[in-house]
């Protein structure tokens, strides 16, 4: 590739998901653009431990101490790649946004805390370009959720929009909206579980990462208690700001959720996977009409995984007929790539001093930058 940007920032990702690591090397000059991108696989028991962590099982400190290590070697390894296979040189960057892998983020009104896994160090050392991470802690510090940090770069990128209201909806493991509109402060808040249980399930049933185009939703049907149980928990009806995790939605969740209404629900039809991820599916489209009834219509800029699941985005739009639906890729921005793009930005933020929290989103006392410098030599 030409070297032909001065103005160069990777972005690292990999999500509640846990479907790998996403790198995208950002263009933020005149205008903003992913100008190289790659994705790679977590090794498999890297992936089974950090479900351990994440699903509160019990493991030594060491093993953690060990996860930590392990995912700094995987970040800096899949950046290298990036920057080889495209030929692009590590000089020309000039830092690394890492959000790390979140293996734990609950945040109560007297206990506030996240923490993210990956050594940045080691990620500063291997690559020799400056690293930005801890993103979410300083937010925290500030009495604020440290999440969703994503409703600001939103709102940079849409605050221009066409629409009186404008939401970006990204749906990876956890579903977040972002709300834009004219004159009107930035919201946003997460609002559901989103592909978390259906990859779950899909791995349980099919033996695959995720519901390829929602075609096992589909195939089942909604169960109406499960749906009202669903819609009755109390992260769903709490009112913002809110953030949440793997912690809160996991396996467990749905298995609590299906044995208080196997009393009064259809035996035969609890048994049936597809119709629980049927009723999943639902359950995320109604909390989406539920939370945006408030405004006035407009766009839906659609995210993350989510947008690739064909079902889930017929149910959205069938509970959402007066909006305009999309995946922001008709916009121009790659949709895998989203999240890392936005914590490129995260990192050209904290270089050039600027704070990148949003208190109307997190509920922080004010405006501060986000995440520590942590520097190759």
């Amino acid at each position: 590739m030409q070297e032909v940007f001065n103005n160069l920032y990777i972005g690292v990702m990999s999500g509640t998901s846990l479907d790998g690591v996403d790198v995208a090397v950002c263009n933020f000059a005149e205008k903003w653009q992913i100008i190289a991108q790659e994705s790679f696989d977590f090794p498999v028991q890297l992936r089974a431990d950090i479900l351990d962590i994440a699903n509160n099982k019990a493991l030594p400190i060491s093993k953690i101490a060990q996860i930590d290590q392990e995912l700094g070697e995987i970040y800096a390894q899949s950046i290298n790649k990036t920057l080889t296979k495209n030929d692009i040189s590590a000089k020309n960057i000039q830092a690394i946004g890492l959000h790390g892998q979140t293996v734990y983020h609950k945040i109560e009104t007297n206990s506030r805390c996240s923490l993210q896994l990956g050594n940045p160090n080691i990620v500063a050392v291997q690559t020799q370009i400056p690293v930005v991470a801890d993103f979410r802690r300083k937010d925290i510090a500030f009495g604020g959720q440290g999440a969703p940090l994503v409703p600001r770069f939103h709102q940079e990128l849409y605050q221009h929009s066409n629409y009186s209201t404008t939401v970006v909806l990204n749906i990876g493991g956890i579903a977040n909206i972002s709300v834009i509109q004219q004159n009107q402060a930035t919201i946003g808040y997460d609002i559901s579980v989103g592909n978390l249980l259906l990859d779950y399930l899909a791995e349980k049933n099919l033996g695959e990462k995720f519901d390829r185009d929602g075609n096992f939703a589909k195939s089942g049907k909604i169960i109406p208690e499960l749906l009202d149980s669903f819609l009755r928990d109390e992260f769903i009806v709490q009112k913002p700001p809110k953030s949440t995790g793997r912690e809160y939605f996991n396996p467990a969740w749905l298995d609590e959720k299906l044995n208080k209404i196997k009393e009064i629900a259809n035996i035969q039809d609890l048994a049936q996977d597809a119709n629980i991820a049927c009723t999943l599916v639902e359950m995320l489209s109604i909390v989406l009409q539920k939370e945006l009834a408030p405004f006035p219509s407009g766009a839906v800029k659609v995210a993350g995984g989510g947008a690739k699941n064909k079902f889930l985005m017929e149910r959205i739009r069938a509970n959402l007929p007066d909006w305009q639906i999309s995946d922001i890729e008709i916009d121009g921005y790659d949709n895998q790539f989203f999240e890392a793009f936005c914590f490129a930005w995260l990192a050209w933020q904290r270089m050039m001093g600027k704070d990148a929290n949003l208190p109307t989103v997190t509920g922080a006392k004010q405006k501060c930058t986000l995440g520590g410098v942590y520097l190759p030599d």
